[in-house]
C-alpha cells in the first residue's frame, strides 16, 4: 500500500513538473492571451467533438459486450454504457486514483459472478485498444518522417509494435507450460485455481477469431473519433490544421500518454501536443498546440461527464 502511495505520489509529482515547465516555457505574455483563444472561437462547433468523444465511449461498450459474450456473459448495451461511462469518469476525473478498469471490474462482478471472465474480457479489451493505436502509428510513421519528435520515438513504437505481433502469436499458438502447471499448485488462497480460470477464461478467445477481428476493426473506429474529435476541437478554435496531421499525431500523442509515469497522462499531453503540432509544416505556433490540448483534453473531460450523473442517479447499481 505504501509503494503505491509512493508511486502516485511521484507520478503527481511528474504530471506537476512537467506542466509547469511547459508553462515556463510558453512565458507568461503568452499565457495571458490564453482567454483571447475563447473569444475568437466558433460556438456552433462546439458539441462536435464531445459527441464523437461520446460516440467513441459508446462503441467502446459495443466491443466490449462483444468480448464479453464470448465468456458466457451477457448484458444489454444500455448497462454496458452505464458501465463504460462511470468507468471513464472516474478514470478521467480521479486519475490515478481510481481505475476506470477497476470500476468496471467491481460494478460488474456485481451483477455477475464469473470474475475471471470479466477480468479477461477488459484486458482484453485494453489490449485491443492499445494495439488499435500501435497500427494507426505504425502505418502513419511513413508519412512523418520530416518530424523530427516523431522520428525520435518511431524506434521505440516499432519495438513495441514487433513485440505486439510476438505476443499474438503466442497467445494463438503456446500451449500449457510446466511453470504455469507449478503456479496452479499454488495453496495459499487458493491463487493457484484463480489464476487457473483466469487463464482458461483468456484461452477461451481463442478460437474466436472472426469476433476478435471485430473488435479490433471497433478499437480502429474508435480511434478514428477520437481523431475526429480533436479535429474539432482545432476548428473550434479556427486552427488551419489540415486533418492528415491528426492521423498521424494523435494516435502516437494517445500512446505517449498511456505511459504510467504521469497522473492520467496530465503533462505528458500538453507537451506532446506542442511538439508535435509546432513541427507541422509551421503551420502552429506553440501556444496554439498548447490551447488545442487544453480543448481536447476539457472536450474529452465534458464527454465523460454523463458517467458522473449515471453514478449518481443509479447510486451504483447497474442493471444487467
Amino acid at each position: 500500500m505504501k509503494r503505491k502511495i509512493l508511486l502516485l505520489a511521484v507520478r503527481f509529482i511528474v504530471s506537476i513538473s512537467l506542466v509547469l515547465f511547459l508553462l515556463f516555457n510558453l512565458g507568461k505574455e503568452n499565457l495571458f492571451g490564453l482567454p483571447g483563444y475563447l473569444n475568437n472561437a466558433s460556438y456552433e462547433l462546439l458539441a462536435f467533438p464531445i459527441l464523437a468523444f461520446f460516440a467513441a465511449i459508446a462503441l467502446g461498450a459495443v466491443r466490449w459486450g462483444k468480448l464479453l459474450e464470448i465468456q458466457g456473459i451477457k448484458f444489454a448495451f444500455f448497462p454496458l454504457l452505464q458501465l463504460t461511462l462511470i468507468s471513464n469518469f472516474f478514470s478521467n476525473f480521479l486519475p490515478g486514483l481510481v481505475g476506470g478498469d477497476a470500476v468496471k471490474l467491481f460494478y460488474a462482478t456485481r451483477k455477475n459472478r464469473k470474475t475471471a471472465g470479466i477480468l479477461a474480457s477488459i484486458l482484453l479489451d485494453r489490449i485491443m485498444g492499445v494495439a488499435a493505436l500501435l497500427l494507426i502509428a505504425v502505418f502513419a510513421l511513413p508519412f512523418s518522417f520530416n518530424v523530427p519528435e516523431i522520428e525520435k520515438i518511431s524506434l521505440f513504437v516499432c519495438i513495441l509494435f514487433i513485440l505486439f505481433i510476438i505476443g499474438v502469436f503466442l497467445f494463438f499458438n503456446l500451449k500449457s507450460s510446466p511453470i504455469l502447471k507449478r503456479i496452479y499448485k499454488i495453496s495459499i488462497f487458493d491463487l493457484g485455481n484463480k489464476i487457473k480460470t483466469f487463464k482458461n477464461s483468456v484461452v477461451l478467445y481463442r478460437n474466436k477469431k472472426r469476433i476478435l477481428a471485430y473488435a479490433f476493426t471497433m478499437a480502429l473506429v474508435i480511434q478514428f473519433f477520437m481523431v475526429i474529435g480533436c479535429y474539432f476541437v482545432s476548428l473550434f478554435f479556427n486552427f488551419n490544421i489540415p486533418l492528415r496531421y491528426f492521423l498521424v499525431f494523435i494516435p502516437i500523442i494517445q500512446l505517449i500518454t498511456f505511459l504510467p509515469i504521469t497522473v492520467g497522462g496530465i503533462g505528458m499531453r500538453e507537451w506532446s501536443f506542442v511538439l508535435f503540432f509546432t513541427t507541422a509544416s509551421g503551420l502552429v505556433v506553440k501556444m496554439d498546440a498548447f490551447a488545442l490540448s487544453i480543448g481536447f483534453y476539457i472536450a474529452v473531460l465534458f464527454s465523460s461527464l454523463p458517467g458522473g450523473i449515471v453514478y449518481l442517479l443509479m447510486g451504483g447499481e447497474i442493471r444487467r
